[in-house]
């Protein structure tokens, strides 16, 4: 009965994630407004690092990647700035923000950079999880500082998502 085996192949493809991924980046540096203290502004991306992202969408006009579908995604992240010295520690902050929805994520992930420095930034990885009902909104990468910083570089990103798989009736 082939109706039968079609409806059989479709539920055992139902129970299953599918893999996705994608990867942008800065490749050219660019000067932004100065790191102020609860003031947000988004990281510049300017090249897709994937020429066929699978089930992201990537958005170098926006900054921003889309998850094209629900499930739990791996970010890889690796942000570089440059900025002026001064002989204090101070400490920058990163968000994720839904530009499509205007909200910010819910964890904000704090780096310090030590005193005379003029050279951080961020490099983690982190699992955040994509709903149905937020499937295709826009994020993008949002800094800002619990002190100031001054002539500030984006001077090269990476930012990277893969789709965690797993059989959904585990």
């Amino acid at each position: 009965n082939r109706a039968y085996v079609d409806l059989t192949r479709q539920e055992v493809a139902d129970n299953y994630v599918l893999a996705g991924y994608g990867q942008m980046g800065l490749d050219t540096p660019v000067l932004m407004a100065d790191i102020a203290v609860g003031v947000w502004q988004t990281l510049p991306m300017d090249v897709n690092l994937l020429a066929s992202p699978k089930f992201v969408t990537q958005n170098t006009t926006n900054n921003s990647m889309a998850f094209d579908i629900e499930g739990i995604w791996n970010l890889s992240l690796k942000i570089s700035l440059t900025f002026d010295e001064v002989n204090a520690g101070r400490t920058l902050q990163l968000r994720f923000y839904n530009i499509t929805t205007a909200t910010a994520g819910l964890v904000v992930f704090v780096e310090g950079v030590g005193r005379n420095t003029s050279v951080g930034g961020f490099s983690f990885s982190v699992i955040y999880q994509s709903l149905e009902i937020n499937s295709g909104d826009e994020i993008v990468l949002q800094i800002s500082g619990l002190d100031i910083f001054t002539t500030v570089t984006s001077v090269g990103s990476v930012w990277g998502s893969s789709h965690v798989s797993e059989a959904k009736f585990l």
